[in-house]
């Protein structure tokens, strides 16, 4: 049985957390030889939106031990992720995990140097050991969207952070969020968000800076 291994600090977001668990936690949605075993991981109980406490079933060292990798969302934006918790996800991939995150735990995948690999459906099919259409199947049921575009989702909300951010150029951040080009990340990001980066990049810092003035 493979194990997934979710990596879970303070401030862990609990629709992440909860998204991921039924995904991989439920039963496999056609017979398989070999599914999933989840085991929630974390160096101590945890806060989920600074409310639900949650002790883990295992300690960070047991990411190291997983064949897969998932970094929930978590809430602390402004701060650094914990140390911990980023060796132990950077130490999991040098051992061979997959390593995945869902939306801001890509923040602690940047901090661990491991945001910059490239996904496709094609490869989370395999990795779940399912056809990419059973897996479209299961993951619609799971989330109300499909594999392509949750992935893509992802990677755009994960570019508005980094436009929000950094001063990255355009070429950057495509190569940090999997959109390979600048070009490419332009024709996603107008046609997700409605504006082209370098707007959306200005519109939210002169907010910023107008938010400052008024404050």
């Amino acid at each position: 049985m493979s194990t997934v291994a979710v990596a879970v600090a303070d401030g862990v977001l609990h629709f992440e957390l909860a998204l991921a668990y039924e995904l991989f936690g439920s039963a496999a949605p056609v017979p398989v030889a070999d599914w999933y075993e989840v085991v929630i991981c974390g160096a101590a109980p945890v806060r989920a939106d600074g409310r639900f406490l949650l002790e883990p079933d295992a300690g960070l060292e047991q990411l190291a031990r997983a064949g897969t990798v998932i970094v929930p969302g978590w809430a602390e934006l402004d701060a650094d992720p914990p140390a911990d918790l980023v060796a132990a996800v950077r130490a999991a991939h040098e051992a061979g995990a997959r390593v995945a995150s869902l939306c801001t735990g890509a923040f602690v995948l940047a901090a661990a140097e491991r945001l910059d690999e490239p996904l496709t459906v094609e490869d989370l099919a395999r990795r779940a050991n399912l056809s990419s259409r059973h897996l479209a199947r299961h993951f619609r049921a799971a989330t109300g969207t499909t594999p392509l575009r949750w992935l893509l989702t992802e990677r755009i909300r994960r570019a508005q952070e980094l436009l929000e951010h950094t001063d990255d150029g355009l070429d950057a951040i495509a190569a940090a969020t999997g959109l390979g080009t600048a070009a490419t990340l332009r024709r996603h990001f107008h046609r997700v968000v409605g504006v082209a980066p370098g707007e959306y990049r200005r519109t939210f810092r002169d907010r910023r800076d107008a938010a400052g003035l008024s404050g």
